[in-house]
């Protein structure tokens, strides 16, 4: 079957849902659109932040509640000054990032490699302030490893350094700094491609971690 097909050519960025192997054995040409040229970034991070505050707010239960005639509850919570979590660091998160932090929210992210713009990993310290801090100035800082206790650095953008890149307030590497970042974060959206490294990578341990009643999105 397909014996005369050459190209197999995604329309987005996730290959998870083609046969690579085939593709490779039956010399097809497998490629893809960047998610940046279809829309489908700006579109996924929509629904991620939909279903966050559908979460949230308790979208289920509340449209239950309507139906009964039944106004009030549940309350749900507000994503005001929440600290959020992105896991991954490609062009839906950035989208993501974008789209959240005007709701005044504490965004952090954790990818597979390493940074190249300050701080690093090295640099941080994690923990529950590393998703933001007042100098007293209102500049959001991290809190640096090499200065004395308190004291804090400010984030600078530039030097490389895009624009979504600098809303964050938290960065880390997925292989040390995942379960302390979990640990501190009121939200988590998982933004990541589906790949041999990452497959089932939301385990008992994952969801461990995570501070009880926080809120996990998979887009």
């Amino acid at each position: 079957a397909g014996t005369r097909l050459q190209l197999v050519l995604q329309f987005g960025v996730g290959l998870e849902g083609v046969d690579q192997d085939a593709c490779s054995r039956q010399g097809v040409v497998l490629a893809r659109i960047p998610s940046e040229q279809t829309g489908n970034a700006a579109s996924t991070a929509e629904m991620a932040v939909y279903l966050l505050l559908a979460a949230l707010r308790r979208h289920g239960q509340l449209a239950a509640s309507l139906a009964s005639q039944t106004l009030g509850a549940p309350m749900g919570r507000q994503l005001k000054g929440m600290r959020v979590l992105i896991v991954g660091w490609g062009n839906i998160a950035r989208e993501v990032a974008a789209r959240l932090a005007p709701f005044g929210v504490r965004l952090s992210a954790v990818r597979r490699s390493r940074w190249d713009t300050y701080p690093s990993a090295d640099d941080v310290t994690i923990s529950s302030d590393s998703f933001g801090l007042d100098d007293g100035a209102g500049a959001n800082t991290l809190l640096d490893s090499r200065c004395q206790p308190g004291a804090t650095r400010p984030i600078r953008s530039g030097g490389g350094e895009d624009s979504a890149s600098a809303l964050l307030l938290g960065r880390g590497i997925a292989s040390t700094d995942m379960v302390a970042m979990l640990g501190a974060a009121d939200a988590v959206v998982l933004a990541c491609n589906q790949t041999s490294e990452n497959r089932g990578m939301v385990d008992d341990d994952f969801l461990a971690a995570m501070v009880p009643g926080a809120v996990l999105i998979n887009v």
